[in-house]
């Protein structure tokens, strides 16, 4: 596996779909035998993390990375029939993503101020600093969605400096039904820390989520979800200015 094809974009997406799927199960189980479960609000990034491995575990290597003293992400990084690494990618809960400031992110907790830095994202988003960023914006204006997915193969597969090394797929729970809505492909820019929005997988989504009952969610299930207030209780461990583990280029 050397490219973002379908098969690797079908794969992030079954992935997330089943790790919701997942979590939801587990937050169900746990109101039931706990006295106290809003605690496992936190844990939904663990599962969404987890079946995306497991379903890219046939060309894609994952790494586990420290973004704080409490807590860890997954880079996964495809690689070509050499393994050697080509490209990185995280899952990202699209409330903590920022388009605009895409190093820092948004919090989950109202007049809390704008977060600080996410080290660990700014140097990962500095392996895209060859991109030239003002002919993608021009060629994704013309092409679009047409055209992306050709134009994301080449740009990284290419053999030049200006590859695209690193990426960002974003996923979104509505906050009122709790189902998952949205994913999307963003192309992170080091010059200005903006992201691009690239590819969006939504009907790709919602194509698995219509045809495999396994992962389909009733409003049984996520009736307990909408007692969690996210955007009250949840406090992103990422954005507390934690002292992390660097992560070397030469790692990567």
């Amino acid at each position: 596996m050397s490219q973002f094809d379908q098969q690797l974009k079908l794969s992030i997406v079954e992935g997330i779909v089943a790790g919701y799927k997942e979590y939801v199960e587990v937050r169900n189980e746990a109101h039931k035998k706990l006295k106290v479960s809003n605690g496992y609000a936190f844990t939904k990034a663990n599962y969404i993390d987890h079946h995306v491995a497991l379903h890219t575990e046939k060309f894609v290597e994952n790494t586990r990375r420290s973004a704080g003293p409490s807590w860890r992400f997954l880079l996964f990084s495809p690689t070509d029939k050499h393994h050697e690494k080509i490209f990185h990618f995280v899952v990202v809960n699209g409330r903590t993503f920022n388009k605009d400031k895409v190093n820092k992110g948004r919090r989950l907790i109202h007049n809390s101020g704008e977060p600080p830095e996410k080290k660990y994202l700014t140097e990962l988003i500095q392996l895209n600093r060859g991109v030239d960023f003002e002919k993608l914006n021009q060629s994704l204006h013309v092409n679009h969605q047409l055209n992306a997915d050709k134009m994301l193969f080449d740009m990284i597969n290419n053999d030049s400096t200006d590859k695209i090394k690193f990426i960002m797929i974003t996923y979104d729970v509505d906050n009122k039904s709790k189902m998952l809505n949205e994913i999307k492909v963003w192309i992170p820019n080091p010059n200005n820390y903006t992201a691009v929005e690239f590819l969006n997988l939504t009907e790709e989504m919602n194509e698995f989520i219509k045809n495999d009952e396994q992962y389909q969610i009733n409003e049984e299930e996520v009736e307990i979800l909408k007692q969690d207030r996210e955007d009250v209780e949840w406090l992103d461990t990422e954005v507390f200015g934690f002292e992390i583990e660097e992560i070397q280029e030469s790692d990567l």
